[in-house]
Order: structure tokens, then C-alpha cells, then sequence
């Protein structure tokens, strides 16, 4: 083969070599005369990416360090004072030999029963003429929806918290595809954080007074954690390492309220679980990060990001009444 150049018209050969056949085993690129393996490219820039994905994490982490104590700080007094009145709920301070009517459980009692129904309590009407007949089709619905969601256990547990706290909330964030329904959970006040500034979560019908940022701790067991890293939900699963902290103030407010309850907690939650049903505790932090809404997933102590997920709805997944 030969190509002549216009400038000098001199001839220059070259001389075809054979292709040489390439496993696609090796998967190898030829760069000027040089072999560069395609899968070293690629995790050089996986790590790269990963890298600089840890560094921003890094400044989230900080961001939800400090609205985590601010909302600490804000709530304790709060936490401290319901604690106190879940004791006197039940009459856990008298003696169990003897019989007590505390007048917050009958109070509270009184205005929950007049305010609940296990039933759906709301129908249509028709607007116009022909309307009848949707509207008629549209109570079935609601009736079903009703039941799928199990909305007579959610709402006593919903006004419970709102008589007794003066705020419920309802997490409204996954939903059924087998039953076409949202899936609400109650979301316990004692381990609720929320901005001090906010009215409610999601402010009036203009967005004024919306909290800013909103968290919650849960537990999840070990095998849970697996099984939503199988799911893609969480990642770096087998990082996480801290187990329940038992002193913190969450855990006990929440030992505090099965105590009210009347649950007996001999083992004052000091047993460490073993195995696929050993416990973690987990943060679910919401904010604002670069302009837009994220729910960020947080365990060993809101050192290590298990999920980071960009929410696109209006507003926050939470519903609260007062």
C-alpha cells in the first residue's frame, strides 16, 4: 500500500501488517502502539468517581451533624417533659398494691373516644346532574382504600399522638402495588427531629413555615439491611457496625413509652442481638442539598450514608395534624 504526499510527491511505503486476533477475554484497546486494558480505565474512574462522591458526602455529613443537634437541642426539653406525663399516663408512680384514676387518662381517653371512628366517616356527593352514580362508585373505592391501608389502626395511633403530644405524624413515602394504596406509618414524636423554625412539615398552601430539614431514627436488623441492599435501596451494607446505642435519648423515649404502655422491660434493652436479627440503629435525615430535596439513609452513628436519594415530590413524605 502507498500514498503520495502533494507537497513532495515522494512515495511512502507502508507495509500492511495482519490484524492480530483479540480475545474478547482481554478486552484490550491499541492506543499508538501501545496495549491499555479497557477495565483498568474503567475502574480508575470508577475510583475517581467514588473519590470525589465520598468527599461530597463529607460536607452532607456536616450539614446534617449540625441540624441533628439543633434539633436535638430544640426537642429535649420537649422529649424530657412527655416522658415525665407518659409516667403519670398510666400511674406508674403508684404503688402496685394499690388502684389510681390520674386525671390525664381520663381526660386524654375522653377526648380520643370522640374523636375517633374505626369506619370511614366521609362520603361523596354529586355536583351536577349524573354525578350520582360516580359518586356512589367512588365511596367503594374510598371504602376499599380504606381497609388496604388499615386506616382504622392508623388514625387511633394518629389522634393518640396528636391528643397526647399535640402533633401527630404519618409518613407517607412507599406504596402497594398489589393493592394500588400508599402504605402510611406512624412515626413516633419521641424519635421525630424537626427544624425549630418550621410551623409544620410542609408549611400552609404557599410553602410558609415548612421545616427546612426533618429526620427520624428506626431500627432495622441485620437481615433487613441485606435485603434492602438486595432491593437497591441501601448500599455498603456490610460497613455498617455500630449496633443500638441503648443510652441515647431515642431509645430512652422509647423505652420510656413501652413502660407507659404497660410493657414490662426487665432487660432494660441492654441485650446485644446476634445474627441476622442483630439491631442497628438507623437515621433517615431529609434536607435540602444543593437546591434540591434528598432523604439521606445514616448508620454508625450518622457517620456512614447507606442511601442517598434526590425525592421528587412537592413536598416532604410526612403528613401532620395538630
Amino acid at each position: 500500500m502507498a500514498y503520495k504526499t502533494k507537497a513532495t510527491k515522494e512515495v511512502i511505503k507502508v507495509e500492511a501488517k495482519p490484524k492480530t486476533s483479540m480475545s474478547k477475554k482481554s478486552d484490550k484497546s491499541v492506543i499508538e502502539g501501545e496495549f491499555v486494558d479497557d477495565e483498568d480505565e474503567e475502574k480508575k474512574e470508577s475510583k475517581k468517581e467514588e473519590k470525589e462522591e465520598k468527599e461530597d458526602h463529607k460536607e452532607l455529613l456536616a450539614q446534617i451533624d449540625v441540624e441533628y443537634e439543633v434539633a436535638r437541642r430544640y426537642l429535649k426539653p420537649k422529649w424530657d417533659k412527655w416522658a415525665a406525663r407518659l409516667r403519670l399516663y398510666n400511674n406508674q408512680r403508684k404503688d402496685d398494691d394499690t388502684i389510681g384514676d390520674p386525671l390525664l387518662f381520663t381526660i386524654h381517653q375522653t377526648v380520643l373516644a370522640s374523636l375517633y371512628d374505626d369506619k370511614l366517616t366521609v362520603s361523596f356527593e354529586g355536583r351536577e346532574r349524573g354525578d350520582d352514580e360516580v359518586a356512589e362508585n367512588l365511596d367503594i373505592l374510598a371504602t376499599y382504600d380504606f381497609e388496604q391501608m388499615g386506616k382504622e389502626r392508623v388514625d387511633y395511633d394518629w389522634i393518640w399522638d396528636t391528643a397526647f403530644f399535640g402533633r401527630g405524624i404519618i409518613q407517607l413515602q412507599e406504596f402497594d402495588p398489589d393493592t394500588h394504596t400508599p402504605v402510611p406509618e406512624n412515626v413516633d414524636p419521641l424519635t421525630f427531629f424537626r427544624d425549630p423554625q418550621a410551623t409544620s412539615v410542609n408549611g400552609d398552601m404557599k410553602g410558609k413555615g415548612a421545616a427546612q430539614f426533618l429526620g427520624r431514627e428506626i431500627i432495622l436488623t441485620h437481615r433487613q439491611l441485606k435485603e434492602r441492599e438486595k432491593a437497591g435501596v441501601y448500599h455498603d451494607v456490610d460497613q455498617v457496625k455500630d449496633n443500638l446505642n441503648f443510652t441515647s435519648d431515642t431509645e430512652l423515649n422509647k423505652r420510656l413509652r413501652r413502660e407507659a404502655q404497660g410493657y414490662n422491660d426487665d432487660l432494660k434493652g441492654s441485650v446485644v442481638m446476634k445474627g441476622d436479627n442483630n439491631s442497628y440503629q438507623i437515621t433517615e435525615w431529609y434536607t435540602y442539598w444543593h437546591g434540591k430535596k434528598y432523604l439521606v439513609t445514616l448508620a454508625n452513628n450518622r457517620k456512614l450514608v447507606i442511601r442517598c436519594q434526590e425525592l421528587k415530590t412537592v413536598g416532604w413524605p410526612f403528613v401532620d395534624r395538630s
